[in-house]
């Protein structure tokens, strides 16, 4: 029996609008604040609020939690001060559970973080990257305050380093295997720990100790620093740059965005006019407003100043009602248009869902040459037909159910396919 997954889109920003809504007393003010401190804090400011609370949460662990100095130092120093786990950010960091395990061959407790992370990341793709990561609030941070004021650096020109990640994520992956842990000095919050450490960290240590007690820069001193200085410079050449083409925490994130149950959908409203891809920061908005799935982070920031509102949140009896885009089967993808085998998946999906925009015709096979008395002509005819899926225009409203059940049968089940025989796309 097919699963008919949940509704794919999940909107949580302030719609355009919203905001266009006349606003009085501590609304109007609200909003005056959000709009100064960014379209993202605008148009999603639970998001913000969200990674502003988890930056905190990570700096109140590392400098006052962690700081081992005490009036009366004992063993409990540390056990008195820690009302949540000092390692907490680490463990929700998935390359640092998994390659562990895969290094040690053995199971810890951030596996369970990491898969936490990763099935969290089925609704909210890359979740951990556009609302949780610490070092993801500080690029932000960076990127308002500096990165944007020198446009001249940013550079569109990627090119095959576009996918570095995976290629990083691969080197890690294979170097665990080996025995050897390169996530301590790659993988997002090592970077952003292991620079603290060696930065503010002897900073605080000699204002608040004696300088005496910073311990000498060493080789690794200077490569950890080189690197989270690098996350930074990184971002001169473009918006979160480190997250979209370097991180391999990211990369491996980006995975289970195959199997998402929710992503960024646009309608027949689209004007066009581009506001969406210039404000995306993970470059996740393809030039036909169509979704890059590895790139999107959900941080909905398109929504929230789509002009138009072709990005918007929908109530359930809206979206079974508002027309997204159109279903096209590939028929040279299509097991039953092939020939190969019957297959109603899509059908199955789009019934479950009330739509009943697909139905099954037949389609005359080639049988080639039968030997004269070996089946009766009913028998022939019946060998030369298979049932096949055709799109009803009129009754699709581009959900993309299909597509989800096709690609998860067919793609990532059996992978008999490479890529799902039926896709949505904007209708003309």
């Amino acid at each position: 029996m097919a699963v008919r997954p949940p509704n794919r889109t999940l909107n949580l920003f302030c719609s355009a609008k919203q905001a266009r809504l006349p606003r009085s007393g501590w609304r109007k003010v609200l909003d005056s604040a959000l709009r100064k401190l960014g379209p993202s804090w605008h148009a999603a400011p639970a998001r913000r609020a969200l990674q502003t609370t988890c930056l905190l949460l990570y700096l109140d662990l590392f400098f006052r939690v962690c700081w081992p100095y005490a009036a009366l130092f004992s063993s409990q120093v540390l056990s008195a001060k820690e009302w949540l786990p000092v390692e907490v950010f680490l463990w929700i960091d998935p390359l640092v559970g998994l390659s562990a395990a895969i290094a040690a061959r053995c199971w810890n407790v951030a596996v369970i973080g990491m898969a936490i992370v990763l099935v969290i990341g089925l609704v909210f793709p890359r979740g951990f990257c556009g609302y949780l990561c610490p070092l993801g609030t500080l690029i932000d941070l960076f990127d308002f305050m500096v990165g944007k004021r020198i446009p001249w650096l940013n550079t569109q020109r990627i090119g095959r380093w576009a996918n570095a990640r995976f290629y990083l994520l691969a080197a890690v992956l294979v170097a665990a295997l080996g025995g050897v842990l390169l996530s301590g000095f790659v993988a997002a919050i090592p970077v952003l720990t292991r620079g603290l450490l060696f930065s503010a960290g002897n900073v605080q240590l000699g204002l608040a100790k004696n300088w005496g007690l910073v311990p000498p820069i060493t080789g690794a001193v200077w490569l950890s620093l080189a690197l989270f200085v690098g996350v930074f410079c990184l971002s001169l050449l473009g918006p979160r740059f480190w997250c979209r083409h370097v991180c391999p925490s990211g990369a491996l994130l980006s995975l289970p965005s195959w199997l998402r149950l929710s992503k960024r959908q646009t309608s027949n409203r689209c004007t066009a006019c581009g506001n969406c891809i210039a404000v995306c920061p993970f470059d996740a908005i393809e030039p036909d407003f169509s979704t890059r799935m590895l790139n999107c982070t959900f941080c909905q920031t398109c929504g929230g100043i789509c002009p138009t509102g072709a990005i918007r949140p929908l109530s359930l009896a809206d979206k079974r009602r508002f027309v997204i885009g159109l279903a096209v089967v590939d028929t040279a993808l299509c097991l039953p248009h092939r020939g190969e085998r019957d297959c109603q998946f899509c059908l199955d999906e789009c019934n479950a869902a009330g739509y009943r925009a697909i139905e099954m015709r037949p389609i005359k096979l080639a049988t080639g040459s039968v030997p004269e008395g070996a089946f009766s002509p009913d028998e022939i005819e019946q060998m030369g037909r298979i049932l096949a899926p055709y799109v009803k225009a009129d009754a699709c409203v581009g959900c993309g159910l299909c597509e989800y059940r096709c690609h998860s049968a067919w793609v990532g089940q059996q992978k008999l396919l490479p890529r799902s025989a039926v896709i949505v796309k904007a209708r003309a």
